[in-house]
């Protein structure tokens, strides 16, 4: 006789793919990244960022990389689009390069949609992925947090409210991401 079953009624998805057109691609967008714009913010944390510059931004069309990469995106946005959450619009995309030193601190994006991170540059032997924060604790009232692993190329959609973080980065090779939301 089972006196006990279990059943997990509070979970968190988060979707990954592998973006296969990204080695084809990737000197092309990364080509179109200003990195030497000197309007991109640069601050305690993070020495490159264009969020200010193109992910708050409503004009699609002064971010020279928009639309070669959400094109490469295109049949993965769509599948999500089509099986998970219907989105309206896609906020972003904007750059991110992490150099020795930098980091991000926890954040979120907001309460509802989802956010996305696109791992363009990545050496997963020094380079540590985005670390996820549980949005409660566990039956011991720790809240535990994780990073998936990931290789260039990857694609993660998560929650926008998960609390999430870019750990201190101490690599003399850059880390670059590219991040949206999906609202």
């Amino acid at each position: 006789m089972k006196l006990f079953n279990g059943t997990s009624i509070f979970t968190v998805n988060v979707f990954a793919s592998h973006i296969k057109e990204w080695k084809e691609k990737k000197k092309e967008i990364l080509s179109l990244v200003d990195f030497d714009n000197k309007d991109a913010a640069s601050d305690e944390e993070l020495i490159y960022t264009d969020h200010n510059l193109y992910g708050i931004k409503k004009d699609k069309d002064i971010c020279p990389y928009r639309e070669p990469f959400l094109d490469m995106l295109f049949p993965y946005l769509k599948e999500f689009r089509e099986n998970v959450y219907e989105y309206d619009r896609i906020v972003g995309p904007w750059c991110q390069r992490y150099v020795a030193g930098d980091y991000h601190s926890v954040h979120d994006h907001g309460a509802h949609g989802y956010s996305a991170v696109f791992y363009a540059k990545i050496n997963p032997d020094v380079h540590p992925s985005t670390l996820f924060t549980s949005p409660f604790p566990n039956h011991t009232g720790t809240i535990g947090s994780t990073s998936p692993q990931v290789r260039e190329g990857d694609l993660i959609i998560f929650p926008a409210f998960l609390l999430h973080t870019a750990p201190p980065h101490k690599s003399d090779e850059d880390r670059i991401v590219f991040s949206f939301n999906l609202p």
